[in-house]
């Protein structure tokens, strides 16, 4: 069958370079009708609303950006039976798992618009509603398993709310309100989703066509001739920092790069130190932690002492500054008057500006130290 099919594109591909125009468009019209009877062995919500709009997201996809889409169903294929498996468990439809590849090409450390981050795009009010935690130095959003169960449950709450897959799938990425507000704009209750994605203006109306598309090439990738390899995981070990360390320290000593480091600590904020908490150290660097581990804190410390030997300087700088005051001589001045009027002696005024004598002009500016 597979065969047939090959042979099948094939003929599609020579009718396309030399065919005549009426014939190209027959050639078009069956290339969308063999991309919509594939769609319908996926669900019959893809064959139903099938749209020509859909054909250069998934030519895109399969030429132009390749390597990308290889990539990206690679990391697909590695979760998927953990995202089936909690959709599954929700009563929720299967097909809702292609929406981390629509909303952000699977991209763990994505961070998006409107404060959108994670593989699954989710807002922070919505992450800390459904349990994730969110602060200055972490970001469960950034934990796939976390962030899929998340997302799972806001959509349960949007499939009871809505019961219609693609009113929950646009809901999802523009938001509940966004949803409501196209519809009543093209006043009608139950829009259809391209009648939405023509005249809305949706900021993410593009989810439409890229559901379609990537459920497309998720199963169909193999007939597009794109070679998948394994996604590797990193394997770790968890490690207590008892005291402060210099994060890039941590790299330099280690022979670890920044991305296999946030690669297994996901969930960590990019920041200059950490203290007094887990990490997740390759399994490679694990052993060698245990030889460097007094000396990070060490070079914690110096370069610590260091930078408060800086801050006190520079504070004393700034105080012995600030206890100067420069006084310009004025006509009918002398040493006496001003030493007076400062209540300090004129010995003082001569040292502090290097006066040989009792001599001073009219314009002369002189230091005045207030202590």
């Amino acid at each position: 069958m597979k065969f047939k099919i090959q042979i099948y594109l094939k003929t599609f591909i020579l009718i396309a370079c030399f065919a005549t125009p009426s014939l190209k468009a027959q050639f078009s019209s069956s290339t969308e009708l063999l991309y919509r009877l594939r769609m319908q062995n996926i669900d019959t919500l893809f064959s139903i609303y099938y749209n020509p709009a859909i054909k250069p997201y998934i030519e895109e996809s399969t030429t132009t950006n390749k390597l990308k889409t290889e990539k990206v169903i690679s990391v697909f294929n590695f979760y998927n039976s953990f995202i089936e498996n909690e959709l599954s468990k929700r009563n929720l439809p299967l097909s809702l798992q292609y929406l981390p590849l629509a909303l952000t090409q699977m991209d763990i450390r994505y961070q998006g618009e409107y404060h959108r981050s994670g593989a699954w795009a989710l807002s922070i009010f919505i992450a800390q509603k459904y349990g994730l935690n969110v602060t200055n130095e972490i970001d469960e959003r950034f934990d796939f398993y976390k962030s899929t169960t998340a997302a799972c449950n806001y959509l349960q709450e949007l499939y009871q709310l809505y019961g219609n897959f693609w009113d929950v799938v646009i809901a999802y990425a523009n938001g509940a309100s966004g949803l409501e507000t196209a519809k009543i704009r093209l006043q009608a209750k139950h829009t259809n989703i391209w009648d939405i994605y023509e005249n809305s203006n949706l900021f993410n109306k593009n989810i439409i066509p890229l559901t379609f598309s990537f459920a497309y090439i998720a199963n169909y990738y193999q007939e597009h001739e794109l070679k998948l390899k394994e996604y590797q995981v990193i394997n770790s070990e968890t490690i207590y920092l008892k005291a402060a360390i210099y994060v890039t320290d941590l790299y330099t000593q280690l022979e670890l790069s920044e991305n296999d480091f946030y690669a297994v600590n996901p969930i960590l904020l990019k920041c200059d130190c950490l203290k007094e908490c887990n990490i997740h150290l390759p399994l490679k660097s694990y052993d060698l932690f245990a030889t460097k581990e007094d000396t990070l804190y060490e070079m914690y410390k110096a370069t610590q002492l260091y930078l408060d030997s800086i801050a006190k300087a520079e504070v004393e700088l700034v105080k012995k500054e600030s206890e100067i005051i420069y006084y310009t001589v004025k006509k009918g001045d002398n040493l006496g008057y001003i030493a007076r009027r400062y209540h300090v002696t004129v010995s003082d005024l001569k040292k502090w500006n290097q006066l040989k004598n009792d001599n001073i002009y009219i314009g002369e500016r002189l230091i005045i130290r207030k202590n």
